[in-house]
Order: C-alpha cells, then structure tokens, then sequence
C-alpha cells in the first residue's frame, strides 16, 4: 500500500466513525468551495474562462491549488458543477454572469401548468420537443455537433479530475450516485421555485402525478448503486434537498417524504448511508429526519444552528456550520474562534464544512481559510 493509498484509508475510516457518531482521530473536513476556487486562484482566470475550456487543463490546474493549499479531506465540488460551454454555443444560458464573476440563477419556467401530462407521459420527448425549442430557438446541425463536442470535453474532464484526486491525493469520492427527488427536479428544470409554490396549492394533483410516474426511476437508479459494492466512496447516496424551503410539513409529507423515505430504506437495507445537501433550512422538516437509525443519515444543511439540529436528530450526522460570511469580512481571529467551537464541541458525529457553497469572492479570504484549516486539521477530540 504506497502513501495515497494509506491516505486514502485513513480518510475512510475518518468519515465512517462520524457517521457511526463514534469518535474520530480528528474532526474530518470536506471543502464545500465552488465557483470560489477560481477566485482564489493565483492564475487569475474568468469564471467564463475557467467553467468553458474543457480541452485545456485550466480547470485541472484550479483544483490542484485548491487541493494542494487547503488539503480537505473531501470535495462537493471538483470545478464540475458549472458548465457554460455548450450554453455560449446554443446562445443562451440560465444563468448570469456578471463583469465581477458573479453567478446568478434565472427562475424561468419551461414547463406550464396545463403541460403537466405530456411531461409525465413522455419526458425525453417533452424536453426534445417542447424545452428545447422553447429555450434555444431554432438550432443549426453545426450548433447542436459542437455543443456535443462541448460536452464531451466536459465529461472527459470530469472522469479525468476523479481519477486524479483518488491517485495523487488520498481523497475518496463523495458518492456513488447523485440523486434528486422528483420533485426538485421538477423545480430545478421545469416550473422554477415560484412556479412549483403555485402548483401546490392550484395543481397538487399534477404533482403527485409527476412524482409517482418519476419515482419508480428514481427508486431503480438508487438501488442499482446502493447494490454495486463499496470502492472509496463516502455515501451511497448523495441528495440534496430544495424544495422543503418552499413547503409547509402537510406539503413536505404529501409531495416529499414518501419517495425519499423510501431511497433512505434502500440505503438502510443495503447498509449504505446517504448525504443530505439540504439547501436553506430544516427546522420545517426535522420530525420526518429523527427517526432514522444511526450511521446511515448525514445532514448538511445551509443555515441550521448546528447544535439546534444535533439535539433535534441525535443519530444523525452532521456537517457544515462554518459561515462563509464569517470567512469573507471577519478577522482571523474571529474565523478561528468560530472554527474551534464547531470542532470543540459538536462532539463525535460531525463532519467540518462551510455552510454554503463559496460561489461568489467574497465567500472567504485566503488567510481566513487557511487558519481555519490549520485549526481543524490540527484538531483532536
């Protein structure tokens, strides 16, 4: 077993005694920097630079820095999560990207309410037929030849980054599969956060609709993943929650939790355990996470008081808590106080991270990230 390997071993061990709530070695850390990479970046490259040239080694090079002067022991993101290539081709995007770098998100439905049942008849040829002319336009044969071109470079770089993280630098993956809840889904492609609110009182029907017909695939997917067997991998399955933050607990166990109960029983019988990116916070859907055993769930929500929700789902694990706002204006002192007092006292069954995801510059400085990782990484329970 040379070094990497080793590394790679103790990070395993690291992140399955928190999530068993056992104590660790030390608090294990996963980087939650996205976009933020490329403002920390001494190569100085544009965020349309960086998230665009997938046949360079642009992106590879932002990681490495990143990974190389922070050394987290995981990544939620490894420069994957933008791409705007295909989009600068097509001529249209769903985001913003202003002068500064900043990225905003549009809330533009594609999808409308009386559109309902052709989406949950036949959803590839809703989105071939429908989206895709309502977004775009009319394409052009060379368009459509160079956004695949676009993508493919995109999925190389992917594949390549993985397989380098795992080899050069000790870091296990994060998970086997990626899985969205029907619902989010819905939200995130088709009717946007205020089309769904709407929806829910006007059209509960149609939802339901739309998630019983998608939760079968849903289900499989999951269970083929949770059945493969366990290579570096932190989670069976990883998930991330948005819709909550829009739903009331008789919506959230109407349109919600019966699914998503379901992929979390797959993972218990398969002795799997699954992440929550829980977008905002769960303070609304608590009663629904309590019950679950311990060692299979982890919590990462956006703007919990961690030690409210470690009271409220003791077998749960827990990650996240140290403020991006806090890393972006306040003082080294003040980011390391912090720090100590998430490490010092969350006790075993915790998993440090920031609480958002560090998108835009002033998301943290340097110098409050490193002290904050010389800080936990030097931690000891």
């Amino acid at each position: 077993m040379n070094e990497k390997e080793k590394l790679l071993k103790e990070r395993l061990k690291l992140f399955d005694d928190a999530m068993r709530i056992e104590e660790t070695r030390r608090v294990p850390c996963v980087s939650n920097a996205f976009t933020w990479k490329i403002f920390d970046s001494d190569l100085h490259i544009s965020v349309l630079e960086a998230t665009t040239q997938w046949d360079t080694d642009i992106m590879e090079r932002i990681v490495r820095e990143h990974i190389e002067r922070y050394n987290f022991d995981a990544y939620l993101d490894l420069g994957t999560r933008d791409n705007f290539s295909y989009n600068q081709i097509l001529g249209r995007s769903e985001h913003y990207i202003d002068e500064s770098g900043n990225i905003s998100a549009k809330d533009d439905p594609k999808l409308f309410p009386e559109e309902y049942e052709a989406v949950t008849e036949n959803a590839t040829m809703f989105q071939w037929c429908v989206v895709a002319p309502r977004v775009y336009g009319s394409l052009t044969f060379g368009q459509i030849e160079d956004a695949v071109k676009a993508l493919i470079n995109y999925t190389a770089y992917y594949d390549r980054m993985n397989n380098i993280v795992h080899r050069e630098y000790g870091v296990p993956a994060l998970a086997q599969r990626l899985l969205m809840h029907p619902t989010d889904n819905l939200i995130s492609y088709y009717r946007g956060l205020k089309g769904f609110s709407l929806d829910m009182r006007r059209n509960p029907e149609k939802i339901e609709a739309y998630v019983e017909k998608n939760s079968t695939g849903f289900l499989e997917t999951a269970k083929y993943y949770l059945q493969m067997p366990r290579e570096q991998e932190l989670f069976g399955i990883y998930t991330g929650f948005l819709g909550h933050n829009i739903m009331n607990g008789k919506q959230f166990a109407r349109f919600f939790y019966p699914v998503w109960k379901k992929a979390m029983d797959l993972c218990i019988e398969n002795e799997k355990s699954m992440m929550i990116y829980a977008e905002g916070s769960t303070v609304r859907i608590r009663e629904f996470l309590q019950d679950i055993p311990k060692g299979y769930l982890c919590i990462f929500p956006e703007t919990d008081d961690l030690f409210d929700l470690r009271r409220a789902c003791p077998n749960a694990c827990i990650a996240g808590g140290m403020s991006v706002d806090m890393l972006g204006i306040s003082t080294k002192q003040e980011c390391v106080d912090a720090a100590k007092n998430f490490v010092d006292n969350m006790g075993p069954g915790y998993i440090f991270s920031q609480n958002k995801m560090m998108t835009y510059r002033r998301d943290g400085t340097r110098e409050n990230m490193l002290a904050v990782q010389e800080v936990v990484l030097q931690n000891r329970y």
